[in-house]
């Protein structure tokens, strides 16, 4: 399992500071619970799944075309 976080959102979280501190844990979990309870998939990209935390949106995508790797995509990261 392994994750990938886009250019874009990487760069807000480390902007962020202390202050993404939350959302970058909630981004850790999803390497050990892909699909949260509170998930949901983006109505005009199938795949694509968002979850909201501190006040921003965390778009995300499980690739698991590879049967020895699971990877998580982080596409994006808004704030609200």
């Amino acid at each position: 399992m392994r994750m990938q976080v886009d250019r874009e959102a990487m760069i807000l979280l480390r902007a962020l500071g202390e202050e993404g501190r939350s959302v970058r844990r909630r981004i850790e979990r999803l390497l050990k619970d892909q699909y949260p309870d509170d998930a949901r998939e983006i109505a005009d990209e199938p795949g694509v799944y968002e979850i909201f935390e501190a006040g921003y949106w965390i778009a995300y995508e499980v690739d698991k075309s590879d049967p020895g790797e699971t990877v998580v995509i982080i596409w994006s990261i808004e704030a609200n």
